[in-house]
């Protein structure tokens, strides 16, 4: 069964009239007739104009599938929009295309291919709302791609002592091995010790490799726990630097 959600009855009867035939249909006309024919009838499909809004457009997609989660939701818009058309599929609306554009045909023709699981937009957007489907996908994937790789560098990072961790920070914010040792209160000798370490924990090769990868981890600025590590090393050495 079809559910048509409309506040017009013009626009009601024209679907009804399309799809009139072919499959049978039961209508609504307001928010609380078309949570009530959601639950009692769980309808295939919705069709649902979102003109002018009197059923709480995309914010309500949600809670009309908890409803009827089976139902294949298909929202209907006077002047459809990329943006929008994207923001619905990825609320869980099956179909989106203009209203007006929708030819009696064309309405039939959506409605079998959502009933048989696709997901069908109008002509006037398809290229362009698929296109930023697309990127959208590929900028989740993206994005937990880079999280996997912070978690796994924080993984090595771990392995560091609190002390190896402050100079490979110190080699990410570029400081030379005397600019670390003099902060530090340590020699030269001490900082490459910890960085020929550093280096084997990692699995780099050299001081270069080493400041790419604490960039990458922390491309932001400061870890706030290594900052305090140094904020305190340089508050021990001053009464040293005054004395001598």
């Amino acid at each position: 069964m079809i559910l048509i959600a409309s506040p017009s009855s013009a626009t009601r009867r024209r679907w009804q009239q399309a799809l009139a035939g072919s499959f049978p249909t039961h209508e609504a006309a307001g928010r609380d007739w078309l949570e009530k024919a959601l639950a009692q009838f769980k309808p295939e499909i919705l069709l649902l104009d979102l003109d002018p809004g009197r059923f709480g457009g995309l914010r309500q997609i949600q809670a009309l599938l908890r409803l009827s989660p089976l139902t294949r939701i298909v929202l209907l818009r006077n002047m459809p929009s990329k943006s929008e058309g994207v923001a619905a599929i990825k609320a869980g609306a099956k179909g989106y295309c203009g209203k007006n554009s929708v030819s009696p045909a064309l309405l039939r023709k959506a409605v079998e291919r959502v009933r048989n699981g696709e997901i069908w937009v109008g002509r006037e957007l398809g290229s362009a709302l698929l296109e930023e489907l697309v990127l959208s996908k590929l900028r989740e994937e993206h994005l937990a791609n880079r999280k996997n790789d912070v978690a796994a560098t924080d993984d090595l990072l771990s392995s560091l002592s609190p002390r190896e961790r402050q100079i490979a920070e110190m080699v990410g914010w570029g400081e030379r091995n005397k600019e670390i040792s003099n902060r530090l209160n340590i020699t030269e000798k001490t900082v490459k010790a910890h960085l020929t370490m550093i280096f084997r924990k990692l699995g780099l090769s050299d001081r270069l490799q080493l400041a790419l990868y604490m960039n990458r981890f922390n491309p932001f600025g400061h870890n706030n726990e290594t900052t305090r590590g140094i904020s305190s090393a340089r508050t021990e050495q001053t009464p040293r630097a005054a004395a001598q």
